[in-house]
């Protein structure tokens, strides 16, 4: 009898602490769900964006929800205009829009009609051969 109420208050002092040191992971998710719910959307992935040597280049976010979106932001590449594209699960590439890069540096975000969860790359093609690319 003595062996299960130590038992018992052995785990019921263990759950209060998992739950205390949680609080912060439960608050942001929950944060998070209200953004979705707010947005009309599922969820929200992000990736690096990398050259083609493996430099850093950016991120790249993608939002699943009505309507499905890109955002990318580039940074320390050449100036231009940088085609981008989405490159879906079977190998289908879908031009997006274009990202134009001055002082280094470029955002631009459009909407997708391939569900995010379909998407294998996104890459961004600059006119002097350069090539951005994020893989999801």
């Amino acid at each position: 009898m003595v062996g299960a109420a130590a038992l018992s208050l052995g785990a019921a002092v263990g759950a209060g602490v998992v739950w205390q040191r949680t609080e912060a992971d439960r608050r942001l998710a929950e944060q998070h769900r209200q953004t979705l719910a707010v947005a009309n959307g599922r969820y929200l992935k992000a990736a690096r964006l990398s050259t083609d040597a493996g430099a850093p280049a950016g991120t790249v976010f993608l939002y699943q929800g009505s309507p499905s979106w890109l955002l990318a932001t580039v940074v320390d590449v050449s100036n231009g205009r940088y085609q981008m594209m989405v490159v879906d699960r079977e190998g289908t590439t879908h031009t997006v829009g274009v990202c134009e890069v001055t002082n280094r540096t470029g955002t631009a975000g459009y909407r997708i009609d391939v569900p995010v969860a379909q998407v294998a790359e996104v890459q961004l093609r600059g006119a002097d051969g350069t090539r951005l690319s994020a893989r999801l």
